[in-house]
């Protein structure tokens, strides 16, 4: 063995490079081979074989053999019984590896990811955390954990407790059902825990569902308990509350959080800005905020005068449409508190369909004040405002954000026919040579280009979506020699797909007929691109 191999500090940085393998299978294996090499690489291999748990199956896996059962076809989710009530013997290699653990539920951390995904499919069921609660041998089950992910839905919220600890950092929890007074309780418990750095707590879709049936909300669960716990962790660097409504004296206190980089929040009702002396949300980077309108939003944003933000995301509330007005109202705040140098995407999501009363027309002056934010990627209007744009227009978008990699204007087309010509589009996607994605409409009814043109001389090989919206089309062949010569490497084409305004203006026949021209489209466009890569 080599001299390096019997430092033990060299022997846990192999073993971590190995649990992040992207080869999970390869990963793993080493890990095993490496645990049962040596003593000096027993514990480092084993320290990261157990560093992150998907759930504690494994873990219940290490009792005697007579103490446990699966239950259920071996092809399928499998539910993880205990047969009897443990004994004091029962514990010791539970224990063995217990305080190795750090990470335990599903996460999309790619840090022991490969290695966490590698549990059997089973499930841990109450039966086996009421076991442990009333059992274990000690006051904390897993004492070195720092992650928690409590998103299963077997897993029921009052269980938490055996896993919490002083020591935690990253807490993560999704309902699916409204908490009980001792579970409420369990949470305000958690303002103890003065080491927490990122906090998340959402709702499933399944019980936002049944609670908007019953006429209930979870905010009036989880707000009035926010409140205290937020209030007294200052260490926070992530905090995911996406159907908790901010409250005022919460705002107070997380508008002075020190380390503060993301904040994903809702601002449903409206709050009584406080003046906050001296700098704001000092290093906050990225800001979603949920069930809210743009004028809050602004109102929110002029909090500050100086925001260092890389990206802001809007989720507007259900039945509620902005003005044109209001949005470039927002638009402008966006681009006077906001570091011109930092912000690189804005993201604006509606979930309504179009009707007659959210008619606002968004064009170039709307967009106006998003043209002097020179380092914008991202641009996502994903609501269901009709926009007014021609070719002048997109060549001032392309000289104004050369970076741009994703482009969305609209969500269910621009209504009426579009100004925007196939010369226009290719423009764009000439000048924008980073664009991968794009949603807008065009007017392809007749083509104004040539396939030897100098636009088309330069095809964008890193665009693969393209979402024509409600575009109107003439000749399909035409359209597929223009689409697969300037993005050669297109994957997805659509027009003309679910709710779209065009159906207003144009007559049941032709909107079959479109239909069915950008189908045919985008058939022969993919046909095309693939025999183009062989």
């Amino acid at each position: 063995m080599h001299r390096c191999l019997s430092i033990l500090e060299i022997v846990s940085l192999v073993c971590e490079d190995l649990a992040i393998d992207s080869n999970a299978r390869a990963g793993y294996m080493a890990l095993v081979n490496l645990a049962t090499t040596c003593h000096l690489m027993y514990e480092p291999s084993m320290n990261s074989l157990w560093y992150g748990l998907f759930n504690m199956v494994p873990l219940l896996r290490c009792f005697p053999e007579d103490v446990w059962e699966a239950e259920g076809p071996a092809a399928h989710v499998r539910k993880f019984e205990l047969r009897r009530p443990l004994l004091p013997s029962d514990w010791t290699r539970f224990l063995h590896h217990a305080g190795r653990v750090r990470s335990l539920g599903a996460t999309n951390d790619h840090s022991h990811l490969a290695i966490t995904t590698r549990v059997e499919q089973h499930i841990a069921p109450r039966s086996a955390y009421h076991a442990l609660e009333m059992s274990k041998p000690r006051e904390r089950l897993l004492p070195s954990l720092r992650r928690l992910r409590w998103s299963f839905c077997e897993d029921e919220l009052q269980y938490m407790r055996l896993f919490l600890c002083p020591s935690m950092k990253d807490i993560s929890v999704l309902l699916h059902r409204a908490p009980s007074m001792a579970e409420q309780s369990m949470l305000v418990s958690l303002s103890s825990m003065k080491q927490i750095t990122c906090f998340s707590i959402g709702i499933s879709y399944r019980a936002r569902v049944a609670s908007m049936k019953r006429g209930d909300a979870y905010v009036a669960y989880i707000t009035p308990i926010l409140k205290d716990i937020i209030s007294s962790w200052d260490r926070l660097k992530t905090l995911d509350i996406p159907l908790t409504s901010l409250t005022a004296s919460s705002l107070a206190h997380i508008a002075k959080l020190p380390y503060l980089e993301k904040l994903t929040v809702e601002l449903r009702e409206p709050i009584n800005f406080p003046c906050l002396e001296g700098p704001v949300f000092p290093v906050l980077r990225r800001l979603v905020v949920e069930h809210s309108d743009l004028s809050t939003c602004r109102n929110f944003l002029q909090l500050s005068q100086s925001w260092a933000l890389e990206t802001i995301d809007v989720m507007t509330e259900v039945d509620h449409s902005d003005s044109e007005e209001t949005m470039q109202a927002f638009f402008q705040v966006l681009q006077s508190h906001v570091s011109n140098d930092n912000l690189t995407r804005v993201g604006i999501v509606s979930r309504d369909a179009p009707n007659a009363s959210n008619n606002h027309i968004l064009d170039i002056v709307t967009l106006a004040p998003l043209l002097l934010l020179p380092h914008l990627e991202v641009l996502e209007i994903y609501t269901h405002h009709p926009f007014s744009l021609g070719d002048p227009d997109l060549v001032k978008i392309a000289k104004a954000w050369p970076k741009l990699k994703i482009l969305f204007l609209g969500r269910h087309g621009w209504g009426a026919s579009s100004s925007i010509t196939p010369k226009g589009l290719a423009s764009l996607i000439n000048q924008c040579v980073h664009m991968t994605m794009l949603s807008l409409a065009i007017d392809a009814s007749a083509v104004d280009y040539q396939l030897d043109y100098v636009t088309c001389s330069r095809p964008n090989l890193d665009i693969s979506y393209l979402n024509l919206q409600d575009s109107r089309l003439g000749d399909v062949q035409t359209m597929t020699a223009f689409l697969s010569n300037i993005m050669p490497k297109i994957h997805f084409v659509n027009a003309w797909s679910g709710r779209m305004r065009g159906h207003e203006h144009v007559s049941p026949a032709e909107a079959d007929a479109l239909t069915r021209k950008w189908m045919e489209t985008e058939r022969a466009t993919m046909d095309h691109v693939e025999m183009q890569r062989h």
